[in-house]
């Protein structure tokens, strides 16, 4: 992954060489403080300057990564071309700000296409936002399964924990919602979907989602019992609702509610086709 500090710190370390060289008399030794401040810096600071790097030099998009979006992630496919650059420069960027581990009997480290494939999600929703990286929710856990958690004793395959900035996945559900959306709810824009209203405010929405909620259930092709088993929740939100319905049926949703279409597409800055 390209990173700015690591370009920044060569000419570091190259100094540092040449002041050690010619520091033989001890007239010179007391410049090796420079380098090695300035290299302290850097490591205490790569985050925001490898961030910064790449925005403004975003790195070329990976070609396997490239092909992965276009035939797994239709939504990719229906962007304009402008968006879709857009949308590969803050892919890049997501992936790189954000922790993404894998919990089990110990904590792992999740492969690249793994982090790709949830943090996609993330950018689709964001991308006409100014904060791409959606506010303090930097630390993304996932499960093989359904998991228990303190805050939820019980086995359920989503949660937005808004106190910690943690947004925890059923693997599993995740996958089988991409590869076989008509099948099964997209829990990744559902876990979003709560980290927007968290950070937006439910009064931000309005009202006009409680009513329908039923209707756009089943419209989608669901039932509410379905969806309280592949959530393991037995109250469903709403909102998260129609969001992830938004985002994952467009088209459809579209058609089906052009009144709340509309009014996600002025809080999500999306333009209709």
């Amino acid at each position: 992954m390209y990173s700015l500090s690591k370009l920044l710190s060569l000419p570091l370390v190259i100094l540092a060489a040449i002041i050690f060289f010619y520091a033989g008399d001890g007239t010179l030794s007391i410049w090796i403080f420079l380098p090695v401040l300035l290299g302290v810096a850097l490591y205490v600071f790569h985050g925001p300057i490898d961030y910064w790097g790449m925005q403004h030099f975003p790195p070329k998009f990976d070609p396997k990564l490239l092909d992965w979006l276009i035939k797994n992630f239709p939504q990719y496919n229906e962007m304009f071309e402008n968006d879709q650059k857009l949308f590969q420069n803050r892919l890049v960027l997501y992936i790189d700000s954000r922790l993404f581990q894998s919990v089990g009997s110990e904590l792992r480290d999740v492969p690249f296409d793994i982090k790709a494939m949830i943090s996609a999600h993330a950018v689709l929703m964001g991308l006409h936002h100014k904060d791409l990286l959606i506010g303090d929710f930097d630390r993304i856990f996932l499960y093989k399964h359904p998991f228990y958690t303190p805050d939820k004793k019980y086995l359920h395959t989503v949660e937005t924990n808004t106190e910690d900035g943690v947004i925890i996945l059923s693997l599993e559900q995740a996958v089988n919602s991409i590869l076989s959306p008509k099948h099964y709810y997209n829990i990744v824009f559902h876990a979003y979907a709560e980290a927007y209203i968290f950070l937006l405010g439910t009064d931000s929405f309005g009202d006009d989602f409680s009513s329908t909620m039923d209707d756009a259930i089943y419209e989608m092709g669901f039932s509410p019992a379905e969806l309280r088993t592949q959530l393991g929740e037995e109250i469903l939100n709403p909102i998260a609702l129609h969001i992830t319905f938004y985002f994952a049926y467009s088209s459809k949703y579209r058609e089906k509610f052009p009144f709340q279409a509309r009014n996600l597409d002025s809080i999500f800055k999306n333009s209709t086709r």
